[in-house]
């Protein structure tokens, strides 16, 4: 008998322990759950009081989808024969690129609005093209985010589609003679400069980003920059520049379009 009632008494004992461990495990999980419970409730207040994010919270990236227009001056059944057209044409400044979509079109120019596209297409047909219009759109952005370096990817994605406007805008003038080659120049050394400016302040705040989603801006970037410095360093006629100018234009717009697709 003694034997177990000392048996029972060490059962007792066991039970009484693992009562005892319960209850210091539930209360330092209560004791966790309420600091972290007051920890949110500071950043919140803290995030209020300095109008910041706190680090609890999440942001999101937005940017806008945008496109732009590509007017072919004629199109083939024959890719031989849209190549054979597309060279004679770029002799003459103007794109010359060969694009497949179901036949083969060969683009004259690119533009940043149908309404320009429309004109240029029309005065195409008035002079005996059959001239079309194909579309590229670079897809929205929406990313979240947790930090406090917001501003520096929204400006890094500003500038990749405000370097096709300006590369547009240059190709424009240069074109109409407005400027000269050392203008065109100078004017493509600073926007290299600043993609360059943008590139090293996205690349020393990448903290919050996806990994991923940064290297995309990263290299979206560094492709900007090398087909503005192409036409910088380019020794060719005012013709080859011309055309020049417009293919990297379309390569800028088709990279971003791919790029940001594959992001979806």
């Amino acid at each position: 008998m003694s034997k177990i009632f000392k048996k029972s008494q060490k059962k007792v004992k066991n039970l009484s322990k693992k009562g005892k461990i319960k209850q210091i495990l539930f209360v330092f999980l209560f004791i966790l759950v309420d600091l972290l419970v007051v920890f949110n409730l500071a950043d919140i207040f803290s995030s209020i009081i300095t109008k910041e994010k706190g680090i609890f919270s999440c942001d999101k990236i937005e940017f806008n989808s945008y496109s732009f227009y590509c007017v072919s001056s004629k199109h083939f059944s024959s890719e031989q024969d849209a190549i054979l057209y597309a060279n004679d044409i770029s002799l003459r400044g103007a794109m010359g690129r060969v694009y497949k979509n179901g036949e083969y079109y060969v683009f004259a120019g690119i533009y940043p609005t149908l309404i320009e596209a429309q004109e240029i297409k029309e005065n195409l047909i008035d002079i005996g093209y059959d001239s079309r219009i194909v579309t590229f759109s670079i897809p929205s952005v929406l990313e979240k985010y947790k930090g406090k370096n917001k501003k520096t990817v929204t400006e890094s994605l500003a500038v990749l589609k405000e370097s096709v406007i300006s590369m547009y805008n240059l190709c424009e003038d240069f074109d109409s003679e407005n400027i000269k080659r050392s203008t065109l120049n100078g004017k493509l050394a600073c926007l290299a400069q600043k993609i360059d400016d943008v590139t090293t302040n996205f690349s020393s705040n990448l903290s919050g980003f996806d990994k991923n989603f940064s290297q995309i801006v990263l290299k979206q970037l560094s492709f900007a920059q090398k087909k503005v410095v192409e036409v910088i360093t380019f020794d060719g006629s005012f013709e080859k520049c011309s055309s020049l100018l417009k293919n990297n234009i379309f390569d800028m717009v088709l990279s971003l379009k791919k790029a940001f697709s594959s992001e979806n």
